[in-house]
């Protein structure tokens, strides 16, 4: 333990002689290791996010999405537009796949919902109770949809948090109703907000077919669309993953089987989460190889320094061989230099690596996640870099002759 101590307190002194050197070579290590920290950590938080909006959609879900066609898109203003998941595709998933969980259609109306002088564009979705089900939203206050609201075509609603803070600043929003493209809905309930902009409002699917019929006015840039669309969305809630493959076959036949042209999108949120790990892998790999040159430049540096000192410091290694020490010995000396340098660098470097993403987050608002084997590995990686290339100069040093070293004294 005696001869470590004093191991690493010659190495330090070494370094000490030359300060300046020493910084300049320690930068790169510090710049290497925080780079490795900061990229993975961004990278990281990337990812999450995108991977978290997917497991919004639901990890076993299945969702059919509408789609205009080419033709009718060229042709929305002479006609109405008839295309995309109906009631009869609805019907078919039904008695095929009579083991889901919980199945939804949502029918989407854009424009403004008010009340008095308050007034917010947003969607409306036309949708059934179960909707609660499939998307696991959460009611905050008051009561979700339910069935005999459906049955019934109750003239009800609930909002997001968020849209109840701007429609009704003051008042509470369970007493009040909100007016939509001239009918008036009670507020039955209040959503815990996916994000700070929901704007969401959920309305019973029979009350809006039997307010605004089977033909949906949307505004959109100024203009109005016309669209008899049954579904603009439709979301199967399955038990397990298993069941979402099987189910995925199905509803692709089923679909092609009723569709002319392809005017529907079929998604499968848990698809696209293997899809994200995957690119989440493949994007860490990159970063941390692009991070990796950072610390390869610093070990570069290190075999650099070290070498100087070999060649400054040739009759010290002499006068130590001459009077007894081993080649180990000199190889031990270098050596711990050189790890010293990059373990130095790689402290200062991983508290700024650890620094930098909460700067990131806090000025950018673009989500990091700090890793804990992020941290270790980028750590080990600098004093194994030490290693490599503190290797050549103390083996190099070692090998001098003692005759050769001390013939200009």
């Amino acid at each position: 333990m005696t001869k470590i101590l004093f191991t690493l307190k010659f190495a330090l002194r070494g370094l000490a002689l030359h300060k300046l050197r020493s910084s300049l070579t320690i930068l790169g290590i510090i710049f290497g290791v925080a780079s490795v920290i900061t990229m993975l950590a961004v990278g990281e938080g990337a990812s999450k996010a995108a991977q978290d909006n997917i497991r919004k959609l639901g990890s076993t879900n299945i969702i059919i999405s509408s789609v205009k066609k080419i033709d009718e898109e060229a042709n929305e203003g002479s006609r109405v537009s008839r295309y995309g998941v109906t009631n009869d595709d609805i019907s078919r998933i039904k008695i095929a796949m009579p083991d889901y969980v919980a199945i939804s259609r949502q029918r989407i109306y854009k424009g403004d919902v008010s009340y008095r002088s308050n007034e917010v564009d947003t969607e409306v979705i036309a949708c059934e109770s179960s909707i609660f089900k499939v998307k696991d939203i959460e009611i905050k206050k008051g009561r979700a949809l339910c069935d005999l609201d459906q049955r019934y075509k109750n003239n009800v609603c609930v909002i997001a948090g968020p849209l109840a803070r701007k429609i009704f600043p003051y008042q509470d929003p369970l007493k009040h109703k909100i007016n939509f493209k001239g009918s008036y809905f009670q507020v039955v309930g209040i959503t815990k907000p996916e994000s700070s902009t929901d704007s969401s409002v959920y309305i019973p699917y029979a009350s809006a077919i039997s307010n605004y019929g089977t033909v949906i006015n949307n505004r959109s840039n100024g203009s109005y669309i016309y669209e008899n669309v049954d579904a603009h969305k439709l979301i199967i809630k399955l038990a397990n993953t298993e069941a979402v493959y099987e189910g995925y076959e199905k509803i692709k036949r089923i679909m092609a089987h009723g569709h002319n042209v392809l005017d529907y999108e079929i998604q499968v949120p848990i698809k696209l989460l293997e899809q994200a790990a995957e690119t989440k892998r493949m994007f860490s790999i990159l970063l941390g190889s692009i991070a990796g040159i950072s610390l390869l430049v610093g070990g570069i540096g290190i075999m650099n320094i070290m070498l100087a000192t070999v060649s400054e410091r040739t009759k010290e290694i002499g006068l130590r061989r001459a009077i007894g020490a081993k080649r180990k010995d000199i190889i031990i000396q270098f050596m711990a230099e050189a790890i010293v340098l990059s373990l130095i660098g790689g402290l200062i470097g991983v508290l700024l690596g650890i620094i930098v993403p909460f700067l990131i987050s806090y000025f950018t608002g673009i989500d990091t996640q700090l890793s804990i084997s992020a941290i270790v590995l980028a750590f080990l990686i600098s004093g194994l870099t030490g290693i490599i290339f503190g290797s050549y100069p103390a083996i190099k040093s070692a090998s001098l002759s003692p005759i050769e070293a001390l013939k200009d004294i």
